[in-house]
């Protein structure tokens, strides 16, 4: 009996010994990857939470894009790692964010944010999940309400990453619904979009580094469901260095009608170029239906239809 005291006695100090030099070696690293990565910026406190896991706050944690004009920030961010599980990682988000676009400030509110890592012996990325609960932007930032939204970044092999991204429930600003609809053929409700992607990087997530450069984009399925509207897109995207896009997509819609009426309403095309794309689609419709497939071009990020010119994306 008294020898089964003494191992469990040098078992408990053993333990102890390994959570406290790992929460100092965690700490340590957590610092050291906020000062490596230059997007990256916030200060860890002290860790708690024996014996179960390591937790601790980031105060004041920032994140700025490399060009200096898209940024996000908030008050605190709690990290928890599992005493036996030390390659996964859980940070919780407070309830209000800042995001910095272009000059101006946004207020992300949200129900829940959480998101969670799991990383490879090398500190390289294995997967990265984030779910968010009821999220509000004021003032809105192409959408007003968004959630709930879950989505999964996996590692496959090398540079290739899985992507996948199920939202609900997302309601369009009225600014962005007058740019796309200002004659008001769909509502500003979104109820379903969910994308599947293949992401190919020009190296691996290091999470002691930066973000490596999105190369490649094989778009496997975007599916929205937009009122009685479903649309379908799958398709090859690549970037160059100077980030414009090239690529070919084929479309799918339930009805022809509405994409016609949203290129003409929104004024992206002419009354001619309206009349020849009414035309055009009518004719790629299937017989007794109004379902279409479509051919989408995308050289130097201007997405073409046919040879009418429909939408010049920012560099990515």
């Amino acid at each position: 009996m008294r020898f089964v005291t003494y191992l469990l006695l040098a078992g408990i100090v053993l333990f102890s010994g390994y959570w406290a030099l790992a929460a100092h070696l965690g700490t340590s690293q957590a610092g050291a990857i906020l000062d490596r990565a230059p997007s990256l910026s916030g200060q860890t406190g002290r860790v708690r939470g024996y014996p179960l896991e390591f937790e601790t706050e980031i105060q004041a944690p920032r994140w700025q894009n490399a060009a200096g004009n898209t940024g996000w920030q908030a008050e605190t961010v709690t990290l928890t790692v599992p005493s036996l599980r030390p390659a996964t990682a859980t940070l919780q988000f407070p309830p209000r964010h800042q995001i910095d676009v272009a000059g101006q400030t946004h207020l992300l509110q949200t129900r829940d944010m959480t998101a969670r890592i799991t990383a490879q012996t090398d500190l390289t990325l294995s997967a990265a999940r984030l779910d968010l609960e009821a999220a509000t932007l004021d003032p809105p930032l192409g959408m007003h309400t968004l959630g709930p939204v879950s989505a999964h970044l996996h590692h496959r092999t090398g540079r290739q990453y899985a992507l996948q991204i199920d939202a609900g429930d997302i309601v369009l600003s009225p600014e962005t619904l007058a740019l796309i609809d200002p004659a008001q053929t769909l509502s500003a409700a979104i109820t379903t979009l969910r994308m599947t992607a293949e992401l190919h990087f020009s190296a691996p997530f290091d999470l002691r580094g930066s973000v490596p450069a999105l190369t490649d984009i094989a778009l496997d399925a975007l599916h929205v469901i937009w009122d009685d509207v479903e649309i379908g897109l799958e398709g090859q995207i690549t970037r160059d260095a100077a980030g414009l896009l090239d690529g070919a997509f084929r479309l799918s819609l339930s009805d022809w009608e509405v994409l016609h009426q949203l290129l003409t309403g929104s004024g992206l095309l002419s009354d001619d170029a309206a009349m020849m794309a009414g035309m055009l689609l009518a004719s790629q419709a299937e017989p007794g239906s109004t379902a279409i497939a479509l051919g989408l071009d995308l050289s130097a990020s201007t997405l073409s239809l046919g040879p009418f010119a429909l939408l010049q994306l920012p560099p990515l």
